[in-house]
């Protein structure tokens, strides 16, 4: 059995509160480790996620949301190789 394993990363942008982005993707993802990282002049928020416990969370608020659907195309239209590519 293939085991889950993730990297979660996202812009701050200078006009946003680095706790603020950290609270959202808390919201979404049960994350093992939190780092920011400086990189050609942006900062980006770091989180890796391990096992399903990791998306139980984003999967729970797509059910809730009811976009399941949505959800589902969106994730194959970003999907290169073993990866997911999202953007807001």
């Amino acid at each position: 059995m293939n085991e889950i394993t993730g990297t979660i990363t996202v812009e701050i942008k200078p006009t946003e509160n680095s706790k603020k982005v950290e609270k959202a993707v808390n919201n979404f993802f049960n994350y093992t480790s939190l780092n920011t990282v400086p990189k050609l002049g942006k900062n980006y928020l770091i989180a890796r996620i391990e096992g399903r416990e990791g998306l139980i969370k984003f999967y729970e608020r797509l059910r809730q949301e009811r976009i399941l659907d949505v959800a589902r195309k969106v994730l194959i239209k970003g999907l290169r190789g073993n990866s997911y590519f999202l953007s807001e």
